[in-house]
């Protein structure tokens, strides 16, 4: 459970979908 909240936490963080900016 812990695992997965951290993952969520991490995805929010910074959004695969967002490119990163330079």
């Amino acid at each position: 459970m812990v695992s997965t909240f951290r993952v969520s936490t991490s995805l929010k963080c910074r959004p695969p979908q967002h490119p990163p900016k330079t």
